[in-house]
């Protein structure tokens, strides 16, 4: 069962423990929260980078739909079609991984000129499933064990997969973006070893 962090409710008994009894997980899957209502829906970007989820070097700005007498609410995580994170969060990853790159990128609504500033990072890509992961017949993983040696010192990877774009955040990176109420996505605890 994942925990959703932000105004929606997680369903747990306590929404303020993120572990089972007993477990300290070290690695999580992060998503953005798609129960959040009205976030933004990002309309100028070609279908071939939404499999790539990769921004091509050369786009600044883009440019999010807009609804008539409703407020956008923009999370601090957006993973499409392509990773985008807030300004507070961009810091956070930074004060872990200074060489990850950055790009800024302008969310803007086109009529009301209301502008959100988010980053796409460049997550590494790293083999670190153990042998433990589950991998089902059409190279979807349904579970994900994270070999903690493979994941080296990153605490914000991408699982190398053809299939998905999944990002993990170990738990340091994690309690970072929680202590500044950065919000919007779920987490799911991942096993690791």
């Amino acid at each position: 069962m994942g925990l959703k962090v932000g105004a929606v409710n997680s369903g747990r008994d306590n929404p303020n423990k993120i572990l089972s009894p007993g477990v300290v997980a070290k690695y999580y899957k992060i998503e953005q929260d798609y129960e959040v209502k009205n976030a933004p829906e990002i309309l100028n970007l070609a279908n071939a980078f939404f499999n790539k989820r990769e921004l091509p070097k050369n786009v600044n700005v883009l440019f999010v739909k807009e609804r008539t007498n409703v407020e956008i609410n923009y999370p601090a995580y957006i993973d499409r079609p392509v990773l985008l994170v807030s300004d507070i969060f961009k810091k956070v990853i930074s004060m872990y991984h200074k060489d990850y790159v950055c790009q800024t990128v302008v969310l803007t609504e086109q009529s009301s000129g209301n502008q959100n500033v988010y980053w796409h990072i460049r997550v590494p890509e790293v083999d670190c499933l153990s042998a433990k992961s589950v991998i089902g017949h059409d190279q979807l993983v349904k579970k994900a064990v994270i070999d903690e040696a493979k994941a080296q010192d990153r605490s914000f990877i991408k699982i190398s997969n053809n299939i998905q774009s999944i990002y993990v955040v170990r738990l340091d990176l994690l309690e970072s973006a929680l202590r500044r109420d950065l919000c919007g996505f779920t987490l799911e605890e991942l096993e690791s070893e």
